[in-house]
């Protein structure tokens, strides 16, 4: 979804992205956005949820699959470890998207 504004803006159907599985309710508040860009004002809004989007996207593809593994189990108690032959997160990396400022603020989103 780091590119979902401009993709739609330009005739796009949509995006593959692993942020809806994390912030489901934040992911379809930013597409419902997308579908209704009729004023400068829906443009505001939509390019501000786009740019919160892309930050957080950002962080969880620098965890990888077992970044978004631990995600999901924080937040929605799914299994935490990822298949073989990936490696579980480390600490450091679990610390801080955990401390995630932006991932934080879109969690909140309900």
């Amino acid at each position: 979804m780091d590119f979902l504004l401009p993709s739609i803006s330009v005739g796009s159907a949509g995006a593959i992205s692993p942020l809806p599985n994390i912030v489901p309710d934040f992911a379809m508040e930013l597409w419902r956005s997308t579908q209704s860009l009729d004023s400068a004002a829906d443009w505001a809004k939509t390019k501000l949820l786009q740019e919160k989007a892309s930050l957080v996207e950002a962080e969880l593809l620098s965890g990888g699959v077992a970044g978004l593994k631990y995600l999901l189990n924080q937040q929605f108690g799914y299994p935490a470890t990822p298949r073989r032959p990936l490696q579980p997160l480390g600490k450091d990396t679990a610390a801080r998207l955990s401390s995630s400022k932006y991932l934080k603020d879109l969690m909140e989103v309900r």
